[in-house]
């Protein structure tokens, strides 16, 4: 398989344009890219970037990998949040919107969000 150690950008397109055809190279890209992403956060951020966009199942996993990882990085925070509902996790994804919106007050999406789950249409 191919991988660009020096072109983080050059490996997410190709993770991103072969998602699904051949799981082999994109679980081989993943698994790289993890590796380089771990110890930066613009790589994380891209990373995650790549798997919303593909709607990796594991997304919400990964949200909370960077999210550890880089504690002090606000926009993992944000993942957290869509990848909990993306996951249908109500309840973190209150919770995480409520801490979210500590941190970006002009924000309508989490005031939006907090509102519908208070009322008790997202609850399971």
């Amino acid at each position: 398989h191919i991988y660009y150690p020096d072109h983080f950008q050059t490996n997410l397109q190709m993770l991103i344009h072969t998602w699904g055809q051949d799981p082999k190279l994109s679980d081989y890209l993943l698994k790289k890219m993890e590796k380089d992403a771990i110890n930066n956060s613009f790589l994380a951020k891209g990373l995650m970037d790549g798997l919303f966009f593909v709607k990796h199942p594991q997304v919400y996993e990964y949200a909370k990998l960077f999210k550890a990882r880089f504690p002090n990085t606000q926009v993992f925070q944000v993942y957290l949040f869509h990848g909990a509902l993306m996951a249908e996790d109500y309840d973190n994804a209150y919770l995480y919107a409520k801490t979210a919106l500590e941190k970006y007050h002009e924000d309508e999406v989490f005031e939006q969000y907090i509102k519908q789950y208070e009322a008790g249409r997202l609850r399971r």
